[in-house]
């Protein structure tokens, strides 16, 4: 009988967590918690940590595999655990976790995950995991008055054409501007913002 068996010291299978993670304080923001490179796995045990002040768990839903069990009564934590008994191979999306985000804006948190995982022959599966982390911003609030409207439009345009100083790059005040993502602040930040004031875009300007 022959078997193949993972290398606990580089592990082929991985979990990675996103880092810098924006999140807008009063929206819902969906994580996907995505095992990469895996072969068979058929069963696996979870535990998202996180600030309790900045981040709630709504709910955890079920992806590849079915859930068996959730434990969302923790206060900074998510607990969970799924199974499949023919087992799932490739990049296999065993969950998404649901969060409130109820922190403001400046707020930090850490997402440590914890993460077993077994094939179907209950033979553990060596995987590496990489914990993320996430901070509040306001996306659009480029006068920093703590609210989106046109009046940061208005912001924006006198900073293109030189009526005020446009923000330095890398600043929370210029992170907050640069709604495209462009790393520049220009016209369409100006207009991604009348567009999200119009309702033509969501808290984290994208597309309705």
């Amino acid at each position: 009988v022959n078997a193949t068996i993972g290398s606990y010291a580089n592990p082929a299978t991985k979990i990675e967590l996103p880092e810098d993670l924006v999140l807008v304080p009063g929206t819902t923001y969906d994580l996907p918690i995505t095992v990469n490179q895996v072969s068979g796995l058929a069963a696996y045990q979870m535990d998202l940590a996180f600030n309790s002040s900045v981040l709630e768990v709504e709910d955890v839903t079920a992806g590849a595999m079915d859930l068996t069990a959730k434990n969302l009564k923790v206060p900074g934590h998510a607990i969970f655990n799924g199974a499949k008994v023919s087992g799932v191979s490739g990049d296999v999306t065993v969950a998404t976790v649901r969060f409130n985000v109820i922190g403001k804006t400046g707020d930090e948190t850490a997402l440590n995950l914890a993460a077993e995982l077994w094939d179907k022959n209950t033979l553990v599966i060596p995987a590496n995991v990489v914990s993320g982390d996430a901070y509040l911003l306001l996306y659009g609030d480029a006068n920093s008055d703590g609210k989106v409207n046109q009046v940061d439009t208005l912001t924006v345009l006198q900073e293109v054409v030189g009526l005020d100083t446009k923000p330095a790059s890398g600043t929370p005040k210029f992170l907050m501007t640069d709604v495209t993502r462009n790393n520049a602040v220009e016209v369409g930040d100006a207009m991604f913002i009348a567009q999200y004031c119009a309702e033509l875009r969501d808290a984290y300007f994208r597309i309705k």
